[in-house]
């Protein structure tokens, strides 16, 4: 029985340790506005066109509630160019580190 027990107790840690690498995959993908796993100059321009048209809708936003957690890169609370321009830079260098990515690791 206590092998059972064991066993049991090391199915819920590998559960918990899958779960918190599932949340880190999520928070990772910061300004991805389509779904399809890759930030791109199209998750760029789908934030740019949803600052002039707010009505624009993003596949993200289909996905969670929280949309701003995905797209308000700068930390700063709203969805603006800015933004856009953060995610646009970051498809072009990889390494950078977006502001709002900077703000939950202090």
């Amino acid at each position: 029985m206590a092998e059972l027990d064991r066993v049991q107790v090391h199915a819920q840690n590998m559960e918990s340790e899958l779960l918190s690498e599932q949340q880190d995959v999520i928070e990772r993908i910061e300004a991805e506005t389509d779904a399809d796993g890759q930030i791109t100059a199209s998750d760029a321009a789908m934030v740019l066109q949803k600052t002039l048209v707010e009505k624009t809708e993003m596949t993200i936003e289909t996905k969670t509630a929280d949309r701003k957690k995905f797209i308000d890169v700068d930390g700063d609370k709203n969805i603006t160019a800015s933004d856009a321009a953060y995610i646009l830079q970051r498809t072009l260098n990889d390494k950078l580190t977006l502001p709002v990515t900077e703000q939950t690791a202090k």
